[in-house]
């Protein structure tokens, strides 16, 4: 029982390693993680108004990572908003085109339209 709560143990020690090395990673993987560690805080930010340009701001300077605006939307829009579909853009059906004549040029006139 005692080497199993030693296993346990090393195993947590492991775990917690990889996340700090995730967090200090560039990776794109850590950088999803880093963001799901901070998602209240992004919910919180997204419910008192702060654009996601402000967003992106705040966290690269508190947090001195480089997470690009383009990134930080296409989390926000799977992860974040994903439970939220009122937040979520919906696109209008595509208005009807109406059908144009198209102009036939015919080489030989009709010689009943002539004169």
């Amino acid at each position: 029982m005692q080497q199993l709560d030693e296993i346990k143990k090393c195993i947590k020690q492991e775990v917690e390693k990889v996340k700090e090395n995730l967090l200090k990673s560039r990776s794109k993987n850590s950088i999803r993680f880093f963001l799901d560690s901070i998602k209240d805080d992004i919910k919180a930010m997204i419910k008192d108004g702060l654009s996601y340009k402000q967003q992106v701001e705040i966290i690269n300077r508190s947090a001195e990572k480089d997470i690009k605006y383009n990134t930080y939307i296409r989390y926000v829009n799977k992860n974040v908003l994903k439970d939220n579909p009122k937040s979520k853009v919906v696109k209008d059906e595509p208005k009807a085109v109406e059908k144009r004549v198209k102009f036939v040029h015919d080489s030989m006139p009709d010689k009943s339209h002539l004169y």
